[in-house]
């Protein structure tokens, strides 16, 4: 499974990809206003790339987890979760900070909805934020996403006070 851009190449996360992936998702500024990041060890980098892998090979998969590359460098990745209702596919994406406010998470979402409503079937697609996290709003904006909730009590992994977390949505 390969999806191109003009610009770029996302392809399946796999384990040769430990070292990149480790450097941006366990990095404090690149996951400050993430949910679930940053990684404290490689080894929880590690064994979230394996149980990403297994989702590759099974049959029921329902959680797609690919890599960025631009210019034949490893510079983020992007997802979609099928939810529950077999129809909504969930957003998640993060970029190296290296290359922040280029257009790429756009870029790379954008493949990755019209993966998901051409190969997945899905009719709905959801993101959520960090209220700070100007960057992804900046992304699901671009992608025609609506604001659908903004509430409060969000606390992000290296953060200790509530946040507000947004959702967005789009309707296909």
């Amino acid at each position: 499974m390969r999806l191109k851009t003009d610009r770029l190449k996302i392809v399946p996360l796999d384990i040769k990809y430990l070292s990149e992936v480790h450097s941006y998702s366990s990095d404090i500024e690149n996951t400050r206003n993430m949910l679930f990041l940053p990684n404290k060890s490689v080894g929880e980098t590690e064994m979230f790339i394996l149980d990403a892998m297994k989702q590759w090979q099974s049959k029921e998969q329902r959680i797609f987890e690919f890599v960025i590359f631009m210019e034949e460098k490893l510079v983020g990745s992007v997802s979609i979760d099928i939810l529950d209702d077999n129809i909504t596919g969930e957003f998640g994406w993060i970029i190296n900070k290296k290359y922040w406010r280029k257009g790429i998470a756009t870029e790379a979402a954008r493949a990755v909805l019209e993966f998901g409503k051409e190969k997945l079937n899905l009719k709905r697609f959801v993101a959520h934020c960090d209220s700070e996290n100007i960057g992804s709003k900046t992304v699901m904006e671009k992608l025609n996403m609506k604001l659908l909730s903004s509430t409060p009590g969000r606390v992000n992994r290296d953060g200790s006070k509530d946040r507000i977390e947004l959702e967005y949505e789009l309707i296909i």
